[in-house]
């Protein structure tokens, strides 16, 4: 299975999270997917390192649409 990371803003309102929750759950049998924080995150060079390791990135859903 692929490995892909979603970075996301994550339990900011209920709402938001739910966006983030219906992602996941339509990606999830298609992809082994972990989280990784965007608000308040610093993107260094080890960050960056960790994202290239993953096959897919996915970008946004709650509270990153605007």
């Amino acid at each position: 299975m692929k490995k892909a990371i979603h970075l996301a803003a994550f339990n900011r309102n209920i709402g938001d999270n739910g966006l983030n929750l219906a992602i996941e759950k339509m990606l999830s049998s298609f992809l082994e997917i972990d989280r990784m924080e965007i608000v308040g995150n610093a993107f260094e060079k080890n960050k960056i390192d960790k994202l290239n390791e993953y096959d897919v990135i996915i970008f946004g859903g709650g509270g990153l649409i605007h």
